[in-house]
C-alpha cells in the first residue's frame, strides 16, 4: 500500500474502517502474534497505548444481514503492565487508530482481489 500521506486516515469516517475490517474478517478471528512480519496496531485506551493482539468484529444481525450502526471490535490489548479484553466501536476508537488497525488487518487478509487497501476501500466503502 503506497503511503499517500501522514494524513491519509483521514480519506475515509471511522464506522468506515470499522466496517472494513468487519468485511475482512467475515467473522474469523485474528491473531496477530501468529504473523511474525506485522508490526501490531495499537490504540490508546485510559491514556495509555495498549498493543492489539487479536481482534474479532461482532455486530447485531439486521434485516439485511449485519447492522453496520451496531458492530464491535472485540480486542484483547496488552502492554507492559497488564492485559486488557474489551469491545470497542466505530465511536470508541479513534479515527487514525482505526484506520491504523485496519491496514494491518489488511496485510494479513488481503487475498489478492484487490491491488491494494485505497483500491479496495473504493470499491467496498465507496
Amino acid at each position: 500500500m503506497d503511503n499517500r500521506s501522514s494524513e491519509a486516515w483521514k480519506a475515509y469516517d471511522t464506522i468506515s474502517y470499522v466496517a472494513a475490517i468487519h468485511m475482512l474478517l467475515d467473522g474469523r478471528e485474528l491473531n496477530f502474534y501468529e504473523y511474525d512480519d506485522i508490526e501490531y496496531p495499537s490504540i490508546m485506551l485510559d491514556n495509555e497505548y495498549w498493543q492489539v493482539k487479536k481482534v474479532k468484529a461482532i455486530g447485531e444481525d439486521g434485516e439485511w444481514g449485519v447492522d453496520w450502526d451496531t458492530i464491535k471490535l472485540e480486542m484483547r490489548l496488552e502492554n507492559e503492565h497488564n492485559v486488557k479484553e474489551i469491545a470497542i466501536s466505530s465511536e470508541t476508537i479513534a479515527q487514525e487508530e482505526a484506520f491504523g488497525l485496519l491496514r494491518a488487518v489488511y496485510e494479513i487478509m488481503d487475498d489478492g482481489e484487490y491491488n491494494d487497501l485505497w483500491e479496495f476501500l473504493g470499491y467496498e466503502i465507496s
